[in-house]
Parts: structure tokens; C-alpha cells; sequence
């Protein structure tokens, strides 16, 4: 077997022992500078995580607040029944609390499991 230029096997035709002479050549080039690629790749991961720690801010955070519902009938009512929340009439307790506040819990639950 000849010793091909590895531009000859990849443009003309070739067989598939000349395939499998760049392909040992080619693993042999690699294993060769096997310890040299490792450590490059360990200082640049080490490098990326250090500068993550020193940089990173979180840019978004959740929180939620509940507050306490007054007994009075305000002006929002109308504006509030037209966006599905209804202050009076059919939820007597306000929307804050009994079953609609355990559906509150709910849906932040799953938008929790959903995100993380």
C-alpha cells in the first residue's frame, strides 16, 4: 500500500483501504495529543465556570404576592368581571380565598415545574 496525500483520498477516488489508512492516521494524530487536548479543554471549562460565578446575575425573578381582599364593592368590579375575575356574586368568599386560592397554589406550581 502506497502513502497517500490525505487531499488525494479526499478528492479523487479511493478505496477503502486508503479510507482506513486516514482513518488510523488520523487516530493516530489524535492519540498522540490526547493528554494535550484534555488539558486544554479542563483550563478552558475551569475558565468558563470561574467567570460564570464572577459574572453571572440572575436577570429575572418570580415572585407573587397575595394580597388581602377588602369586604367592599369597589369601581374595578365591571373592569375585573370583563377579564374573568369575579369579585362578587358567584365567589361570596372574594377571589382570594377558599377553593380559588388553592387554584392559585396550583397554577404556581405547575408554571414552577413547567420552568425548572
Amino acid at each position: 500500500m502506497e502513502n497517500k496525500n490525505w487531499k488525494d483520498i479526499l478528492t479523487k477516488d479511493a478505496s477503502v483501504e486508503d479510507l482506513l489508512q486516514l482513518s488510523s492516521r488520523v487516530l493516530s494524530f489524535l492519540a498522540k495529543r490526547l493528554v494535550r487536548i484534555l488539558v486544554v479543554a479542563l483550563v478552558f471549562g475551569v475558565l468558563t465556570f470561574l467567570i460564570s460565578l464572577i459574572f453571572y446575575q440572575p436577570k429575572q425573578k418570580a415572585v407573587y404576592i397575595i394580597a388581602a381582599e377588602e369586604e367592599t364593592v369597589s369601581g374595578f368590579e365591571g373592569l375585573m368581571a370583563q377579564f374573568g375575575m369575579d369579585v362578587g356574586g358567584s365567589n361570596p368568599g372574594g377571589v382570594f380565598s377558599g377553593e380559588s386560592l388553592v387554584l392559585l397554589f396550583k397554577i404556581r406550581s405547575m408554571i414552577e415545574r413547567a420552568l425548572l
